[in-house]
């Protein structure tokens, strides 16, 4: 069965009503990939497009290029802070993360769903 941006949002705002920092960190991590993954899906194949960084900061370039419309670099940006979140959430373990960051990376990988749905 696959999963979609959708499902793996819905579980993130699932996780996010733990008690927890735990919970919190999760929640903002699986709400990232939603968005991630609806990215990829308005931009396409990237093969042989040349990126600084892994995967998730070429998609990033991609979505902001100059060339891109205003509402795909828009994304780009929004997509680069609820990394950065995310970033926090799965690696900068002695960071505090509260449910007010979860909250905040999930409102905005929300918006970035929408914002893909109208681009398609």
């Amino acid at each position: 069965m696959a999963v979609t941006p959708e499902a793996l949002l819905r579980a993130a705002e699932v996780i996010r009503d733990g008690d927890d920092e735990l919970a919190w960190r999760n929640a903002a991590s699986r709400a990232y990939y939603a968005a991630y993954h609806r990215c990829l899906g308005v931009v396409g194949n990237m093969d042989g497009q040349a990126g600084r960084g892994g995967v998730h900061r070429l998609l990033i370039d991609v979505l902001t290029a100059p060339r891109r419309p205003n509402a795909m670099r828009s994304l780009g940006v929004m997509l680069d802070s609820c990394r950065k979140y995310r970033v926090t959430a799965d690696y900068d373990i002695d960071a505090d993360f509260d449910r007010e960051s979860a909250q905040t990376t999930l409102s905005m990988c929300r918006d970035i769903l929408q914002r893909a749905d109208a681009l398609d």
